[in-house]
């Protein structure tokens, strides 16, 4: 460790003596076409490190491979920077093209890795993917990541990750994957962190989005959010987990953690959607707001369950959390079944603090005769504890469970509220 430290110490020196715009650009271009059944491999790598003041590092890949028959589509991108000094900005972007018209397989891997050391400093990460097939069989698996970490004030962090995927027909396997890592440590920090995957079908489809922000100093301010709506056929499994983590040690905090699922599904069709909030802030005159959506409108012979979780701890004075979530459900067939659970969970420690928990559940049931009835099950539920004086609790559950003329849907609601507020 003391030479890693020594090392640091060292940059920092010489940024004494290095006071001129430095300016890197660096770009990798790479296009693969196979003309029949073939495989295609191809790796984009770009590495930079600069030291001064009015650092600019500029890394941008883009990669193409198209396959006009059978075979294997493998691209691979990766950014690594470093810029120790004042007025340091890192821009990396990797953007993918896959195409394959047959059966085979489809794998884009494309991380962003960078250190920003010094005051004013600005790290902006992006991946896009484009994945289309016109084929009737593949698989699909798609790894986004950016990792950056700041130390210095006035520091600013854009980490975005965002993948298409078109397919031809509902028998193909997919495996999503994004992450995004961020650490600042110092005052007036600024970090925005999002994922995005739209698909149009898929048989089995599972994706794992997750954001992680840590923050050190005053002044912070925290931006979380994923967001994926698709659309399904028949006979689909689809598995979803959105997780949002959040450290803020300091004044001045503010944290904010969304989740987002829009889906529409065919008849038999199972889906599972997990959406996680986390955070803990340590100061004064902080604020966390966790909010999770989750939306789904399917068909007949479907088994849909949406999990939406969010926690929160807060140790100072005059914090102010908010907590929610909202799922609503259609069914729009027969013999469909639907869990939703909600929960909010959260400890607050100090003076003059607001606690607000709030959970809405909406499911809907089309018409249906007595063979071919709907199952609705509802479970929400509100946990909230404040230790300190002048404190304001707010714990709201609404469950909605309805049914058209005709219908004979067996309904099952439970909601509990428990608050523990010690002065």
């Amino acid at each position: 460790m003391r030479y890693i430290v020594g090392g640091i110490v060292a940059l920092l020196l010489l940024t004494s003596f290095a006071t001129a715009t430095n300016t890197i650009a660096q770009t990798n271009t790479l296009y693969a076409k196979g003309s029949g059944s073939g495989t295609i491999a191809n790796s984009a790598t770009n590495v930079a490190i600069e030291v001064g003041c009015g650092n600019n590092i500029v890394q941008n890949n883009v990669q193409n491979g198209y396959v006009s028959g059978s075979g294997t589509v493998t691209l691979e991108a990766l950014n690594h920077a470093i810029a120790v000094g004042c007025g340091n900005q890192i821009t990396q972007d990797n953007t993918q093209y896959a195409n394959l018209a047959g059966s085979g397989a489809i794998t884009e891997d494309a991380m962003n890795f960078a250190i920003a050391i010094g005051k004013r400093n600005e790290v902006n990460q992006d991946n896009s993917v484009k994945i289309t097939s016109s084929g009737t069989d593949a698989d699909v698996t798609a790894i986004q990541k950016n990792v950056a970490l700041i130390l210095g004030k006035c520091n600013n962090i854009g980490q975005e990750n965002n993948i298409g995927v078109t397919l031809g027909s509902s028998d193909f396997d997919v495996d999503i994957t994004q992450e995004n890592f961020g650490l600042q440590i110092g005052k007036f920090n600024n970090m925005v962190q999002s994922n995005f995957d739209p698909t149009d079908d898929a048989f089995v489809f599972d994706v794992d989005q997750k954001n992680i922000g840590l923050q050190v100093g005053c002044g912070n301010d925290l931006d979380q959010d994923n967001k994926y709506w698709f659309e399904f056929g028949t006979g689909s499994l689809m598995d979803v987990d959105q997780t949002n983590v959040a450290l803020q040690v300091g004044k001045k905090n503010n944290a904010v953690q969304h989740n987002l699922v829009n889906v529409w599904a065919g008849s038999d069709f199972t889906s599972t959607t997990e959406q996680l909030n986390l955070a803990a802030q340590v100061g004064k005159r902080n604020q966390v707001t966790q909010n999770n959506d989750a939306y789904l409108n399917m068909g007949s012979g479907n088994t849909a369950t949406q999990i939406q979780k969010n926690l929160a701890v807060e140790v100072g004075c005059k914090n102010e959390l908010t907590q929610s979530n909202d799922a609503d459900l259609y069914m729009d067939g027969t013999s469909d079944i639907a869990t939703q659970i909600e929960k909010n969970m959260a400890v607050i420690i100090g003076c003059r603090e607001t606690g607000t928990q709030t959970n809405i559940q909406k499911a809907t049931s089309d018409s249906a005769d007595d063979s071919e009835q709907d199952v609705i099950d509802q479970t929400a539920r509100n946990m909230l504890i404040m230790l300190g004086h002048c404190d304001t609790a707010t714990q709201t559950n609404e469950q909605d469970a309805g049914q058209e003329s005709d219908s004979v849907v067996p309904i099952t609601e439970d909601a509990k509220n428990a608050a523990i507020v010690i002065s």
